[in-house]
């Protein structure tokens, strides 16, 4: 199986093919460099296709690309629903613009800065995934496999990246709101 995965995807080839992906500080600057690329490598979604079905043990027929999207439909809500602390920030955004401060100019420059530090980070988990496969240690029965694991992301959660996308998308919707009462209200 080893041999099919490096046969289906060049993953780790795509991460690991840069000298400077071995250290760990221009490594930051490559994963930044990545995101602006397309959005997922076919190399990618081949992996983690078939990282899938070998750790679930499915016939390789599987459907995956009908998996992802069942999950994304079910996890829509979770990533687009308002939470009390996202309506506690637009109050207080609507509370303290004050004439002349111009926090709506402000506010706008945050949704970009994390989506630049969200990717960043979701490249070097990737990076560091593709970094384990190209080097195996310890050999698996059947080939190298990925170790997904929670240490990879801020302080062990992953959750913080999926709070922090809420945010933008939040943050987004609220500025779109604003563009549009001010185009009216004039």
């Amino acid at each position: 199986m080893n041999g099919m995965m490096r046969q289906q995807s060049t993953f780790a080839l795509h991460h690991t093919s840069h000298p400077w992906s071995r250290n760990p500080i221009l490594i930051w600057i490559l994963c930044f460099l990545r995101q602006f690329r397309s959005s997922i490598q076919m190399s990618d979604y081949l992996a983690l296709r078939l990282g899938f079905i070998n750790n679930h043990q499915l016939p390789l027929s599987y459907n995956f690309h009908k998996y992802i999207n069942r999950s994304m439909e079910d996890e829509f809500y979770e990533i687009v629903g308002i939470s009390w602390p996202l309506w506690g920030y637009a109050i207080i955004c609507i509370f303290v613009n004050i004439h002349g401060l111009n926090i709506y100019f402000w506010l706008s420059f945050i949704p970009v800065i994390l989506v630049m530090v969200v990717g960043t980070k979701l490249q070097h988990v990737m990076s560091v995934l593709a970094l384990e496969v190209g080097e195996p240690k310890v050999p698996v029965n059947g080939g190298t496999q990925m170790k997904p694991r929670d240490d990879l992301f801020w302080f062990g959660k992953p959750e913080i990246l999926l709070r922090l996308i809420q945010f933008v998308s939040f943050q987004n919707a609220f500025e779109m709101a604003t563009f549009i009462w001010s185009l009216v209200r004039v």
